[in-house]
């Protein structure tokens, strides 16, 4: 047998609809019983009788003969996020028993019933005061199955006496003043610090050659302004940016600015990662990370991942842009026979006089001409290279080899292109031309 109790908060907050079963945050639940439903009950076999009292606390005479049995005790509608509050509480007492074990199951969607997290159990003491128990997920979440997602979750199960072998019974009432779940069950007196997403960073030689100033903001300790709070920050790039090198100036209010002083002549990407720390007990902390990407101005290489680099790209018309799954696509829809250039800014000046070469490493939706020059500082333009970039199932590389391209190949400022071919003469220069070009390295 496994149907149980927990059945009957959901129905509760599913069917009730009244304020005291509000869902007051995607990360938080608290029903106080006051609706004084119970028509949503249905306990098999007769494991329990359920009733609100006149203090509209939820009554549970339990007449546990299971060898064990779990029931639905939130509800079948994914979207509850306990990734950062990882608790179910109840403020619950009995005098009947002298005490007995209850424990919590947690289901994420996934699979055809659920994928539980795991049990967390307490001893309710029988001594008939109302205490509160608290079920702390986190190291249950930590160790979860493979697909369970915090941030998801589909149902919270409960099981009043927890195992039992055969034949064993519990009897007694429970009463049940307050349940709660996620933010609205922390267990601490105060709550996580908070700090708004930062943007990642595309830095020149040149940017670097001072420290970066980077603005921090959403800044709070979450308890309306009672905690004193620390901003700490890291590297994961010591050759780039040392720990060393970074400083904070604040928090000011709810801003403050992070300093980055990057090695001089160095090149590449730092994960940096900043931490808000309260000075609670124990001291709670929330961060965010972001990647600073240090371009090398002998040479630029991209995957389209991470930093977006759709910015970069433009034209005057016919051409859409969108970096998505790792890679970059060029939308054509070309119904006129004219040159259209589009153009890939390059987010730094490149010397590449050693080696002229310019890979793409590229797919499309049907053959097309993919024709190439580079522009210097100087707005000149190099003569066109064409490759035809085939519709086959699989990326292929394509070289570009300027050497000799007549422009100061030092002073490389930008990458222009016509996806659909160039004529020197005639009436119709191009081809038109709809379909998809997409760019992988």
């Amino acid at each position: 047998m496994r149907r149980f109790i927990p059945i009957l908060l959901v129905a509760f907050w599913c069917l009730a609809g009244v304020p005291a079963l509000v869902a007051q945050e995607n990360d938080s639940y608290f029903n106080n019983f006051s609706t004084g439903n119970t028509e949503f009950a249905r306990i098999p076999e007769g494991l329990a009788q359920l009733s609100i009292n006149d203090n509209e606390e939820l009554e549970i005479a339990l007449n546990k003969q299971a060898w064990w049995f779990f029931q639905d005790f939130y509800g079948n509608e994914p979207g509850l996020n306990l990734c950062q509050y990882p608790y179910v509480s109840f403020r619950l007492k009995t005098s009947d028993v002298a005490s007995t074990t209850w424990r919590v199951n947690i289901k994420s969607v996934g699979g055809t019933d659920g994928i539980s997290a795991g049990n967390v159990s307490h001893t309710i003491v029988g001594d008939g005061n109302f205490a509160t128990y608290t079920f702390d997920f986190t190291e249950v979440f930590a160790n979860a199955p493979d697909g369970f997602g915090c941030s998801r979750i589909r149902e919270i199960q409960i099981d009043p006496g927890g195992f039992q072998p055969p034949g064993n019974v519990i009897e007694g009432l429970f009463v049940m003043d307050d349940y709660a779940v996620g933010r609205a069950a922390f267990p601490e007196s105060h709550f996580f610090p908070t700090l708004n997403p930062i943007d990642n960073l595309a830095l020149t030689p040149d940017d670097i050659s001072s420290a970066v100033s980077v603005p921090l903001d959403g800044i709070s300790d979450g308890d309306g302004g009672s905690q004193n709070l620390t901003i700490t920050a890291t590297s994961d790039n010591q050759e780039l940016l040392p720990d060393d090198n970074i400083s904070v100036e604040g928090p000011n209010g709810s801003l403050a600015t992070l300093n980055l002083d990057f090695v001089p002549a160095a090149f590449g990407t730092a994960g940096v990662t900043v931490t808000v720390t309260d000075d609670g007990a124990p001291p709670l902390s929330t961060s965010q990370s972001f990647e600073a990407l240090v371009f090398n101005n002998k040479g630029y290489a991209t995957d389209y991942t991470g930093f977006n680099e759709e910015e970069y790209w433009s034209a005057p018309k016919f051409y859409t842009y969108r970096q998505e799954d790792n890679q970059m696509k060029l939308f054509l829809n070309k119904g006129q026979a004219e040159v259209v250039f589009g153009v890939f800014e390059l987010p730094v000046v490149l010397d590449i006089s050693e080696n002229p070469v310019l890979m793409i490493k590229a797919n499309t939706t049907r053959d097309v001409n993919f024709d190439v020059r580079l522009v210097d500082t100087a707005d000149a333009a190099s003569n066109v290279i064409r490759r035809t970039i085939r519709s086959v199932s699989d990326f292929v590389w394509y070289e570009y080899d300027f050497a000799g391209a007549g422009i100061g190949l030092s002073q490389v400022k930008a990458v222009e292109f016509i996806p659909n071919g160039w004529q020197l003469a005639g009436t119709n220069r191009t081809t038109t031309y709809d379909g998809a070009l997409f760019l992988d390295e």
